[in-house]
């Protein structure tokens, strides 16, 4: 499966609000809103839909992790 960069737009405890990526040759800065962080990641294309529902961003390792629930 082919991999490919996305941003992730959290809050401060990890919950995932949107999920966004450049499409072709084009790059994007992403800007975070209030009170929104933005996580940079690789992961297969996939993985995208849905990502939200199943994993949270961990701000202590920088790594998307899988909901514990």
């Amino acid at each position: 499966m082919a991999k490919t960069n996305i941003s992730v737009w959290h809050r401060a405890n990890g919950e995932i609000v949107a999920i966004g990526r450049a499409v072709g040759k084009h790059k994007a800065t992403p800007i975070a809103g209030p009170n929104q962080f933005i996580f940079e990641a690789e992961i297969e294309e996939a993985h995208i839909k849905g990502l939200s529902r199943t994993h949270r961003v961990d701000m202590q390792t920088k790594t998307l992790v899988k909901h514990t629930k």
